[in-house]
C-alpha cells in the first residue's frame, strides 16, 4: 500500500469513526431530524421546514430531466433522508452509500418504517471506491459529504464511471470562494479555521 493510500484509509477511518460516534445524537438533536444536513436559505425559503427540504427541492427539480423511473445514487447519504424524500414524491429506484455502517443500517431500518424499501437502499461503502455492481446512474448526489473527500480526481472518477451518458452529478457543499480563501479579517480567518475543525 503506497502512503497514499494508506493516509486515504486512515482519514477513511476517522471519517467512518466520526459518524459512528455521531450520528445517533445528530438524530436525536438535530434540528433536520432523519436530515442531519444544515437549513439552507435558499432564494424564497421562508420556514425552517423549507430551508430544510431546500437542496432536495433542487435535485427534484433536476430528475425532471429523465423519463420513467431514474436511478439516483447518494453518495454519502448519512440516513437516507434525501432519497427517502425524492421516493416519497417521485418514482426513483434509489441507492445511498455510506462509509458508516451504522448509518446505513439506522438509514435501512428507517426506510422500511417509511415502506420505502424497496424504492430505496442503503449499503456501507467508501464513495472513492464505489461498488463494481453500480452503473447507469442517471443523477449522483452528495450533500456536504464531498467535504470528506481526500482525493477529489478519484470522487469524480469514480462518479464518471457509474453515471450513464447524459447523467448529472450534484454536489451540495462547502467551498471557499476566492474571498474567503484570501480571508483578510482576523474574524474571517477565525470562522473559517472554525468551521474547518468541525
Amino acid at each position: 500500500m503506497s502512503s497514499k493510500d494508506d493516509s486515504r484509509a486512515r482519514l477513511a477511518d476517522e471519517v467512518r469513526r466520526y459518524y459512528d460516534e455521531n450520528t445517533a445524537r445528530f438524530e436525536r438533536y438535530g434540528q433536520g431530524g432523519a436530515s442531519i444536513h444544515r437549513a439552507v436559505w435558499g432564494p424564497g425559503v421562508e420556514t425552517r421546514e423549507g430551508a430544510f427540504r431546500h437542496v432536495d427541492g433542487l435535485v427534484l427539480g433536476e430528475l425532471r430531466a429523465f423519463e420513467g423511473t431514474p436511478t439516483v445514487l447518494d453518495l454519502g447519504c448519512g440516513l437516507g433522508a434525501t432519497l427517502m424524500h425524492l421516493a416519497s414524491t417521485t418514482q426513483i429506484r434509489g441507492e445511498g452509500i455510506t462509509i458508516s455502517s451504522m448509518q446505513a443500517a439506522r438509514a435501512s431500518e428507517l426506510a422500511g418504517a417509511a415502506g420505502l424499501s424497496g424504492a430505496v437502499r442503503f449499503r456501507e461503502g467508501d464513495f472513492l471506491a464505489l461498488p463494481r455492481d453500480l452503473a447507469d446512474v442517471h443523477l449522483a448526489l452528495s450533500i456536504e459529504a464531498f467535504v470528506h473527500s481526500q482525493d477529489a480526481d478519484r470522487y469524480f472518477a469514480e462518479a464518471a464511471r457509474v453515471l450513464r451518458v447524459g447523467g448529472r452529478l450534484i454536489v451540495c457543499d462547502d467551498f471557499l470562494t476566492p474571498r474567503g480563501a484570501a480571508a483578510t479579517s482576523a474574524r474571517d480567518r477565525r470562522r473559517i479555521d472554525e468551521f474547518r475543525r468541525g
